[in-house]
């Protein structure tokens, strides 16, 4: 007889897992996403957001969309790092998890050299505002300047005739921050 999924026999039986969580919690939108690091190498799972007016509605919504949609356990989570604009509102550990607030460049950074897979690069973070970091592995990433979103469209035009190349931007790029938060949580070694 097989124990169903949630049944305490079978969770006795399954491994605790390490599962370091970033949220970016933005002027409009939270992003979660998480890296798990049981196996010792650092696998990304898959980020999500969440929409919602209020800073404290919408990082609980979205740690509990997460944590369920993860199958997830409080136990699980080793560290939570948080990030971006409301982070400021977060003043006390998230369901008894103490939260390590994360410089919002310093994750740009972090986030766009993960996902380039480069290890010198300037990354562009478009959100409410838009964001130049210049990171280099081994570095602290350097912020280099921002402006607000609606002057981005004419920078993107500018540089782009000024080097004469052509900007991609991934559909997963939007989660650079909240990787970026994560990974700050995150011995390098899982990495290398």
């Amino acid at each position: 007889v097989v124990s169903p999924p949630n049944s305490p026999k079978r969770k006795a039986k399954q491994m605790s897992r390490k599962i370091v969580v970033g949220i970016d919690i933005g002027g409009s939108t939270t992003k979660i996403g998480g890296f798990d690091i049981t196996s010792g190498r650092g696998e990304l799972m898959a980020p999500l957001f969440v929409h919602a007016t209020d800073p404290i509605t919408s990082i609980y919504g979205a740690f509990g969309k997460f944590t369920d949609s993860n199958g997830l356990e409080l136990s699980d989570i080793e560290k939570v790092m948080i990030t971006g604009v409301g982070s400021s509102h977060v003043s006390r550990p998230l369901d008894s998890l103490p939260c390590e607030t994360v410089p919002e460049f310093r994750c740009i950074g972090l986030g766009g050299l993960y996902l380039s897979g480069l290890d010198r690069a300037i990354t562009v973070s478009m959100g409410t505002g838009t964001a130049l970091v210049l990171s280099e592995r081994g570095r602290e990433p350097e912020h280099l300047g921002g402006t607000g979103v609606k002057q981005a469209k004419a920078i993107f035009s500018g540089l782009n005739s000024l080097f004469d190349m052509n900007f991609i931007i991934p559909e997963m790029s939007r989660f650079g921050t909240v990787i970026g938060a994560a990974l700050s949580g995150i011995d390098s070694t899982y990495f290398e």
